[in-house]
């Protein structure tokens, strides 16, 4: 708004969109029946799709590791504990965080 006050033309380009991914009830099932270690969460949008498909249970009590701090905190807002964050926003880091988790765990 302020560049458009001082003159410039300002263009809206969308270079994403969010969809959730609707799995079948089949699919929602047989992910609910198994076991997870640690499940990885690389967005907001990731973590709250995941629970709507396979519901807020399944997260419960889980290690949790995340990308980066907006992912965390959006994680932590729903009650669950985030257990690793990757030093860096990038999948290297990521896995080198989760490895250094179990390795002190």
């Amino acid at each position: 708004a302020k560049l458009e006050l001082e003159g410039f033309n300002i263009s809206s380009i969308p270079t994403f969109n969010t969809n959730r991914v609707n799995y079948s009830k089949k699919c929602c099932e047989k992910v609910k029946q198994m076991s997870f270690d640690m499940l990885t969460f690389l967005s907001p949008s990731a973590f709250n799709n995941f629970c709507k498909n396979f519901g807020n249970d399944i997260v419960m009590n889980k290690h949790i590791a995340t990308i980066g701090k907006t992912t965390a905190e959006a994680i932590r807002n729903t009650g669950n504990v985030v257990d690793v964050i990757a030093k860096e926003n990038n999948i290297h880091s990521l896995v080198e965080s989760i490895r250094e988790f179990y390795n002190a765990n």
